[in-house]
């Protein structure tokens, strides 16, 4: 089992939603309260290595799928958390 971790430190998809909302409050002020995860950063790589659960994290689009291919291939349970932009 590969685990994909999309890691854009926010909860971003749960920000649009609420923006999608007129009548939320946090959308009008466009202040949204805990959606941050960057105070401190949540390493997922340090969280998977605890349980040991190898893990590898990526920054790179071109080392994406050279990434998960390596982790599938491994046969082993692991993760590959991918950094992406939040926008």
């Amino acid at each position: 089992m590969t685990f994909i971790v999309m890691n854009n430190r926010e909860y971003n998809v749960l920000k649009n939603f609420m923006r999608s909302q007129t009548d939320y409050n946090s959308a009008k002020a466009n202040r949204f309260i805990a959606m941050d995860l960057d105070h401190p950063v949540i390493d997922y790589v340090a969280l998977a290595n605890s349980m040991g659960v190898p893990a590898c994290r990526v920054e790179r689009a071109a080392d994406i799928a050279p990434s998960i291919e390596a982790a599938i291939s491994s046969g082993t349970p692991n993760l590959v958390e991918v950094l992406i932009s939040a926008t």
